[in-house]
C-alpha cells in the first residue's frame, strides 16, 4: 500500500473513532398541544423508554434527560442501533 493510501486509511479510521461515542440523532416535533416528554428509542426493535417533563423543566433540560436516558439504554444493551429516535409526546401521551 502506498504511503499517502495509509495515512489517508489512518485518517479516516481516526474520524471514524471520533463519531462512534454518539448515535445520529432524530427528533420528532412536539404535538401542538405542547411537549410534555419524549420517548426515547433505537431505531431497532427493542423497547422505548419515556422522559416526562419535570415542574418547570426547561426544553434543553428535557432534551439533555432524554439523551442520557439513551445512553444509559446503549450501556445496558438496550439498543445496537446508529440512530437515536426521539418521539415528543403532549399530556395526553399523544405524538406526531
Amino acid at each position: 500500500m502506498a504511503r499517502s493510501s495509509l495515512a489517508d486509511l489512518e485518517k479516516r479510521l481516526a474520524a471514524l473513532e471520533e463519531t462512534r461515542g454518539e448515535p445520529t440523532e432524530i427528533w420528532i416535533e412536539p404535538p401542538e398541544r405542547g411537549l410534555a416528554g419524549w420517548e426515547c428509542m433505537g431505531q431497532n426493535a427493542h423497547p422505548a423508554e419515556k422522559v416526562h417533563r419535570l415542574p418547570d423543566e426547561s426544553d434543553e433540560d428535557l432534551a439533555d434527560r432524554a439523551r442520557e436516558c439513551m445512553r444509559r439504554m446503549r450501556r445496558e444493551g438496550g439498543y445496537t442501533s446508529p440512530v437515536a429516535v426521539y418521539f415528543a409526546f403532549d399530556h395526553e401521551g399523544v405524538s406526531r
